[in-house]
């Protein structure tokens, strides 16, 4: 199976959403929070020029508008977007000023980017959650858990180069957010399987005015931030609404990072365990009886083979006759073969030899 969320985002994201990593778009964020503002519906008034439709605030500055504030506006109004886009600038500011004037829309607020640009309009129940806010918590959640942008390890483990270096998986612009970070030191083994994990998140301040968060267990991040061999993917989501928002995140720190750090810990205990076992559990008491054991995980010459390997220098600790001495010798000797099906029937067998011990 594979994800295509993070892939999209890196399509689709133009080079002024795309940050090289946590610094960057903090600071970004943290800017633009500063230089953005709340105006009240009350003091909004469309003009035309330039065969386009603006919005004045208090009467004075004359700013933009973005494609969702423009068709929140419609919406505020009860006007369809398509309909006022027909109209002549000029004819689109005086229906839109008397539509406004009709609504009697007094609850209201603009957000307002360095008093230039609308970027959304909402009431003034909704309980907008910032971009910042939201980036500051994963930031944390990743700082505490061991969590870095995907981007770094895009392309590292197989498939091909990253498609955009810059991209370290966190992007930014004036619609949404989306960030998508992995843990790539610690493993989860699901089936036999090897897998990591990753976390990836949504925030719409001004848009669609929602936050989601989804998680999977992964087997590698491709260059163009495709997951491949997902497993276990889980999502919630909420829009912004009182302190539910809060909740979201909450349970995604709980779900999603606390109950899979614990998984990595206990894998990592089960292989210490594991590794302690093989090492102290003896095979065999002699290398006759090591072989003629050995001979049921893997044919005769093989077997005698891999005993030649069992005082290999790269065998460590030195304990050949142990069930971990003897599962070395026989992944060493495997990798001596040039058939990669034997070499993975060898490899299977050290693995079944080594798990024997603590059973």
């Amino acid at each position: 199976m594979t994800l295509t969320t993070a892939s999209t985002q890196l399509f689709t994201r133009p080079a002024d959403e795309t940050f090289s990593g946590w610094n960057d778009i903090l600071t970004a964020l943290r800017q633009r929070e500063e230089n953005t503002s709340e105006i009240g519906y009350s003091h909004l008034k469309a003009s035309a020029a330039d065969q386009r439709v603006y919005l004045n605030l208090n009467n004075t500055q004359t700013t933009t508008m973005s494609n969702w504030s423009f068709r929140q506006l419609c919406g505020q109004v009860g006007a369809s977007a398509r309909t006022i886009n027909a109209l002549t600038a000029e004819t689109a500011a005086t229906a839109l000023n008397e539509l406004m004037a009709r609504a009697g829309n007094q609850n209201g607020v603009a957000n307002v980017l360095d008093n230039s640009t609308v970027r959304g309009l909402y009431s003034r129940h909704y309980k907008r959650v910032s971009d910042l806010n939201v980036f500051r918590f994963f930031h944390t959640l990743s700082e505490q858990y061991g969590y870095e942008p995907a981007g770094n390890f895009a392309g590292k483990r197989g498939g091909m180069a990253p498609i955009r270096p810059e991209a370290s998986g966190l992007y930014s612009g004036c619609e949404d957010s989306f960030g998508i970070i992995a843990n790539e030191e610690g493993k989860i083994e699901i089936d036999g399987t090897e897998l990591y994990h990753a976390v990836m998140f949504g925030n719409s301040e001004v848009g669609k005015k929602s936050l989601w968060v989804t998680d999977c267990l992964y087997n590698f991040i491709c260059g163009n931030h495709q997951i491949w061999g997902a497993q276990r993917v889980r999502t919630i989501a909420h829009r912004h609404i009182g302190t539910s928002v809060t909740e979201v995140l909450e349970k995604a720190r709980k779900q999603f990072f606390e109950k899979t750090d614990a998984e990595r810990r206990e894998w990592r205990e089960g292989v210490a365990a594991t590794y302690q076992a093989a090492v102290k559990t003896p095979f065999a008491d002699s290398t006759e009886k090591a072989t003629k054991r050995l001979q049921s995980y893997i044919p005769k010459s093989h077997a005698v083979g891999a005993l030649k390997m069992a005082d290999h220098p790269a065998a460590y600790p030195k304990s050949p006759l142990s069930h971990w001495g003897i599962g070395q010798a026989v992944t060493l000797y495997s990798q001596t073969l040039a058939t990669q099906d034997t070499r993975h029937s060898l490899d299977v067998a050290a693995g079944k030899i080594i798990q024997s011990a603590s059973h």
